[in-house]
Formats: C-alpha cells, sequence, structure tokens
C-alpha cells in the first residue's frame, strides 16, 4: 500500500510539474536550440584561425537579446554562409554588421540577429518568414542570403529530382522538421516522455552545462576535418560533368518560393532584402584553389566516395541562374536586392572553400551590407517600439 501511494505520488508530483512548466514555458518555433554552445578550433578552413566560440541566446537565435532600446532590428536568414559556423560569434558578418550600423546610429540602437542554418533552402526559409515574424519582437528587416543550397540540393538529387509545391501535406511536415530545431507541442513527435516539457528543459539544462548539442549530419567537427574529407570525395570524383541538367523546373520552383517568401512578410509589413549568393567558381581557377572545394557531387556525396561532380565552370554557370532568377524576381516585385555576388572577389580573400566566407571574407560582407544599408535614412528615423 505504502508502494502505491509513493507511485501515486510521483506521477502526481510528475504531471503537475508538466502542468507548471507548460503553463510558463513559451510554445514557440525555434530554429536553433536555446542556449545550445560549441567551440571549434579549425585547422582547414584558411583565413579562419584561433579559437572560435558559437552560440544561441534564449530565442533561438545567434545574436544579442531583444530589448526596448533596439531602435531598428535586422534578422539574418540564410543556410551556413550566414551561420558562419567556423566563425567565432564576433566574427560572423551578421555580428559584424551590428557593430558597423551602431558606430554611426549610437551603441545598442541597431540589432542584427542570425537564425542561418547548414542546409537550409528557399522552402525552410519561407516557413522562417511565416512563423517567426509573428513570434519575435518586432522585426524591421529581413537579410535572405539564398540560392547555393537550392541549387546543391538540384544537382545531388539528379534525375530523381520533382518539384514539391509546399502545400502538399507530407512535404511541409518534412520542411517545418528541417527548418526548426524546436516546433510547438503540437508537432513534436516520438515517444511520450520526448515531448513533454520537462524533457525538454532538462535537455536545455544539459546543453548550457555541458555544451555543444551535438553532431547534425555532415556537420563540421570541431577543426573542421569534415572538410577534408568532402575534399577528398571531390577529387577522386567518379567523373566530372561539364554539362549540367535542365534546371528550369528547379528555377521556376525557386522563383515561386522566393515569391512566397515575400508575400509572407508583406502580411507583416515587414521589409526584405534578397541577397545573391557569392561563391569563389569561376574558369581558370588555380590548382591550389581547387583543392579546396567539395562541393558539386551527385547523390549523398558528402558521406560517400566514388560519386561524380560537375566542374568548376558548370557550377559557376548553374550559380549565375540561380542568382540571375532572383534578380528577376526583385524586378519583377520591385523588392529590395543586393547583388552580393557581383561585389566580392572570387578568390581565397574572400572563401575558404567553395562558398563559406574566412575572416576577412566575413568583414567584406558586412562592410557591403552596412554601406547598402546606410544609404536608406529609414535607419535614422525608426523609433523604438
Amino acid at each position: 500500500m505504502t508502494a502505491t501511494l509513493t507511485l501515486a505520488s510521483v506521477l502526481l508530483a510528475l504531471v503537475l510539474s508538466e502542468a507548471l512548466l507548460r503553463a510558463v514555458s513559451p510554445d514557440a518555433y525555434y530554429v536553433w536550440t536555446p542556449y545550445t554552445r560549441g567551440v571549434f578550433r579549425p585547422q582547414f578552413a584558411p583565413g579562419v584561425g584561433g579559437e572560435s566560440h558559437f552560440s544561441i541566446n534564449q530565442a533561438g537565435i545567434r545574436g544579442d537579446p531583444f530589448t526596448p532600446q533596439q531602435r531598428y532590428r535586422l534578422l539574418a536568414i540564410g543556410g551556413s554562409t550566414t551561420e558562419c559556423l567556423l566563425l567565432d560569434d564576433a566574427k560572423a558578418w551578421p555580428h559584424l554588421l551590428q557593430e558597423l550600423l551602431n558606430a554611426p546610429l549610437g551603441e545598442g540602437s541597431m540589432w542584427v540577429g542570425n537564425v542561418g542554418r547548414s542546409g537550409l533552402r528557399a522552402p525552410h526559409h519561407q516557413l522562417h518568414v511565416k512563423y517567426l515574424l509573428g513570434q519575435y519582437p518586432r522585426i524591421d528587416a529581413l537579410i535572405v542570403l539564398v540560392g547555393i543550397n537550392d541549387l546543391q540540393y538540384r544537382l545531388a538529387l539528379d534525375a530523381d529530382f520533382r518539384p514539391e509545391p509546399l502545400e502538399s501535406s507530407d512535404y511541409r511536415v518534412r520542411l517545418m522538421q528541417r527548418a526548426f530545431s524546436e516546433l510547438p507541442r503540437r508537432y513534436r513527435s516520438g515517444p511520450l516522455y520526448k515531448r513533454t516539457e520537462m524533457w525538454r528543459r532538462l535537455r536545455a539544462l544539459k546543453l548550457l552545462l555541458s555544451g555543444w548539442i551535438g553532431v547534425e549530419p555532415h556537420m563540421q567537427d570541431e577543426t573542421g576535418s569534415n572538410l577534408v574529407t568532402w575534399r577528398q570525395h571531390r577529387q577522386g570524383a567518379a567523373r566530372l560533368r561539364d554539362s549540367l541538367p535542365d534546371l528550369t523546373p528547379a528555377l521556376q520552383e525557386y522563383a515561386r518560393q522566393l515569391n512566397g517568401l515575400l508575400d509572407e512578410a508583406r502580411r507583416f509589413g515587414t521589409r526584405v532584402i534578397l541577397v545573391t549568393q557569392p561563391a569563389i567558381w569561376r574558369p581558370g581557377l588555380p590548382p591550389r584553389v581547387r583543392q579546396l572545394l567539395w562541393m558539386g557531387g551527385v547523390g549523398d556525396f558528402q558521406a560517400q566516395s566514388g560519386k561524380d561532380y560537375y566542374s568548376v565552370e558548370a557550377m559557376a554557370r548553374a550559380l549565375d541562374r540561380y542568382n540571375q532568377t532572383l534578380l528577376e524576381v526583385c524586378r519583377d516585385r520591385r523588392a529590395e536586392c543586393l547583388d552580393l555576388a557581383a561585389a566580392l572577389p572570387k578568390d581565397t580573400t574572400i572563401f575558404y572553400d567553395d562558398v563559406h566566407f574566412n575572416e576577412a571574407g566575413a568583414q567584406r560582407v558586412a562592410k557591403v551590407f552596412a554601406a547598402y544599408l546606410l544609404t536608406h535614412d529609414r535607419l535614422n528615423r525608426t523609433n523604438p517600439q
């Protein structure tokens, strides 16, 4: 009898604790699990040195917390070239942009948050706009650096590529699960205990105390040695393809997704700046630079060797078509667009591999964005809310 009462008391305490946690916990979307921490010591990314700290705040954003003093808030959305995983928090281009904007406008007045995450594509970003803008305090503008993962996805699928509408329920569920590390309770799946708020809180505490969330598929390890493996895969390609597949259906889908993103932002009255994707790819790239490349494979080329790859020249042509599609959407919608691809040199002063910025590259990117933004007087007349 005593054992039964003890068990009942424990169960009741757990139920009450779960109910209390649900009452006080935000039922929210998080691109990154709050309080994620990580430390990198890159050894294989030229132009990136020392120890790099990666940290996520309580809102699931790489950046400072929200404060009432912030006069203007920009949210950077994108894949790994926005994420800047191997760069220290203070050296990633969104943070550098915040510093450059605050210099003339006053410390703490400008906020730039970063929800970039490796592997995410335009449909994921459309979901970010749809759900995050209604959740965060006022966001004045979005900087959306997009394109490389959409291209990679198309080429990797090869003949298996099929456009999928966002309206498809199965596709949408898969996108939601990839776009957000944590979803509101109604989306949670798996064993019952993993869907509880108590489990989530214990997991967050573990992250806070022990650090890094863990390694996702294809994520960089502490030293960036994944790059070595991926480069070896490309150098050992079964063959190099110079002829591109028909990109028309994929580009049409890409344009629809960009338009959908603009439509979602318009519902909130939020300014959007679409940004073209820079890359190091160009004809005549020196052999020493080609050895730094790893992208452009077919199939699961990061995990498996012996795959086909597209030539540097083919990749340059393909990315140009994605960038041109983005520019066309901007013209058709009269949307703001920054042609970052045209503003950067295609060499190792900017990149440590195909598309990722080294420390000097991140500084250059931040300066390009700052120069663009500071020419718009709306930054000077925005009041805090």
